[in-house]
């Protein structure tokens, strides 16, 4: 009798060493799912992060001279605005500055050498808005003086095709070609307009600027050059933040209004698309997660058999036992989500206030990775991955209320 009961001690121990044996791995895969999920969590919101980092960096900093809000004419290549329309645009929400402008394709001669160049006429007071002195070589405010004697303003690359020496070719004259629209000659020369302007500075952007083939100069000297009233335009520039385009479009239906991602829309496409191929590429890493964590349900589900057929034998319904263990792998999920929240938000927070992650070498305008979350960011990863978890853990749940005593044997 007594060996009888030894044995039957030894049997009981060796099933229960097994079965908290099996529930130490079912455990431990558990945590490693929830570390996997809240690392994967994590990744996507730094990535998400630096990356809407250098997206806003480059709208605000890549071309300082392009506007917040351009208005440009639908059809032909300028428009007439009174004073009247210039106030409107002024009282927009959000409108800092607006800033006429005169400007179109012309033929420049410097010594020996010919360009065709993008003259761009700007009214006083354009550079001082928008620009620091240390953009210029000469670090000072250019003056871009009056109709009579225009100024003109070049960019390096256009000043180095240009052989220009600031120094000492400052006293000769850059002569603009204009075509006469209004005289129709025979003699191809009357069929131009030639002005001379003389170069007051190099605009010299830090910055990766699109205006390598722009000279700026007076807008009364571009009006007069181009045969263009004093109320004809060829553009409008707004700057300013959160300016609403939508009131402009229906004042002045026949003006194409842009933001600016719309006036950089192939580069803003550019930047959504391999934003979306790396949530993908970190949505396949967080998925292989959530099937180590589907898995470690079904190991539960699994070693808790006769359990789950006593529930059903004491009148548990099959949606109650599908509620609970569909409840506690989204739990875990949860947890998963909460954890990536927390670490990935913290990560971000020090990146943001001490600058951890530096960019290596010099070749750089800023020392550090920019950050920048935000709200859509937020819900697309906390809703996207709770919809995961729901949906994951269906199966399990669904595999639980399968359970019955056929199977068992």
């Amino acid at each position: 009798m007594l060996k009888i009961s030894i044995s039957l001690i030894q049997l009981f121990t060796k099933k229960y060493q097994n079965f908290k044996a099996i529930l130490s791995i079912i455990k431990f895969i558990r945590r490693i799912s929830i570390i996997g999920l809240s690392v994967g969590v994590a990744a996507l919101i730094i990535v998400l992060s630096i990356m809407n980092g250098f997206e806003d960096y480059i709208f605000q900093n890549d071309n300082l001279t392009q506007p917040d809000l351009l208005i440009t004419p639908k059809m032909g290549r300028t428009m007439t605005l009174s004073a009247k329309d210039i106030q409107t645009i002024q009282k927009l929400s959000g409108a800092s500055f607006i800033f006429p402008i005169v400007q179109d394709k012309v033929l420049l001669r410097f010594k020996d050498i010919q360009k065709i160049i993008n003259l761009k006429g700007i009214p006083k007071g354009y550079f001082e808005r928008i620009l620091k002195p240390n953009h210029f070589i000469q670090n000072v405010y250019p003056n871009l003086n009056t109709q009579d004697t225009p100024y003109a303003i070049l960019t390096p690359d256009l000043s180095y095709q240009l052989n220009i020496n600031l120094s000492q070719d400052y006293h000769l004259p850059i002569w603009i070609y204009a075509l006469n629209k209004k005289n129709q000659s025979n003699v191809l020369a009357d069929n131009f307009n030639a002005l001379p302007v003389y170069f007051d500075d190099i605009y010299a952007s830090p910055y990766n600027d699109k205006t390598d083939n722009t000279l700026f100069t007076n807008r009364d000297f571009c009006s007069f050059l181009l045969n263009l009233d004093s109320n004809t335009y060829s553009s409008v520039e707004v700057y300013g933040t959160n300016i609403d385009a939508k009131i402009l479009s229906k004042i002045y239906p026949k003006a194409n209004i842009q933001t600016k991602i719309e006036q950089n829309s192939n580069f803003y496409k550019v930047i959504q698309r391999e934003k979306w191929i790396v949530i993908i590429i970190l949505y396949l890493i967080i998925l292989m997660t959530a099937f180590n964590l589907f898995g470690s349900i079904i190991m539960l589900i699994i070693e808790k058999q006769k359990d789950i057929i006593m529930l059903f034998s004491i009148g548990i319904s099959k949606a109650s036992v599908f509620a609970m263990f569909w409840l506690q792998g989204v739990i875990i999920c949860l947890k998963g989500l909460l954890w990536g929240l927390l670490l990935g938000y913290f990560i971000v927070f020090l990146q943001w206030h001490f600058e951890i992650l530096k960019l290596e070498g010099d070749s750089f305008i800023i020392n550090s990775y920019p950050v920048h979350c935000t709200l859509a960011d937020f819900l697309f990863i906390v809703l996207s991955i709770v919809a995961l978890s729901v949906m994951m853990n269906l199966i399990p749940a669904y595999f639980a209320t399968k359970i019955n005593k056929k199977i068992l044997n």
